[in-house]
C-alpha cells in the first residue's frame, strides 16, 4: 500500500535536498578558494632565479593560468618544483621532460610557439 507523505515528511526531504545543495555550495566554495589560493602559490614560484626561464613562464601565468583545469595545474606547480635550468632545456625542446611533466611541458611550449615574440 502506498501512503501519501505527511507534512512533516516532506519537511525532512525538502530539508535533506536542501542541507545536500549547501554542502555541495560549500564544498564548491572551499574548492574555489583553494583553487585560487594554489593559482596564487604558483603565480609567485613562477618567478625564477634564472632570467631566460622567467621571461618564458610569466606570460603563461599571466595568459593561461586562470584557465589551466585542476590536472594542468598541478602539474605546472609540480614542473615549479624542479630546477630552474632542467625547466629552461624542456621548454626549449633541448631535453626530454620526465613523463609525469610532459603534458605541461607540451601545454607550455605550445602556448610560447603561438605567442609572438
Amino acid at each position: 500500500m502506498h501512503s501519501t507523505p505527511n507534512a512533516f515528511t516532506v519537511e525532512v526531504m525538502t530539508s535533506r535536498r536542501t542541507d545536500t545543495a549547501l554542502d555541495d555550495a560549500n564544498r564548491l566554495e572551499a574548492h574555489a578558494a583553494e583553487s585560487a589560493a594554489c593559482r596564487e602559490r604558483v603565480r609567485w614560484r613562477s618567478r625564477r632565479g634564472l632570467l631566460e626561464l622567467e621571461l618564458l613562464l610569466l606570460p603563461f601565468v599571466r595568459m593561461q593560468l586562470a584557465s589551466l583545469d585542476d590536472e594542468m595545474l598541478a602539474g605546472f606547480a609540480q614542473l615549479l618544483e624542479r630546477d630552474d635550468w632542467d625547466i629552461f632545456e624542456w621548454l626549449q625542446e633541448r631535453a626530454m621532460p620526465p613523463a609525469d611533466l610532459a603534458g605541461i611541458v607540451v601545454h607550455v611550449r605550445q602556448f610560447l610557439a603561438q605567442s609572438p615574440s
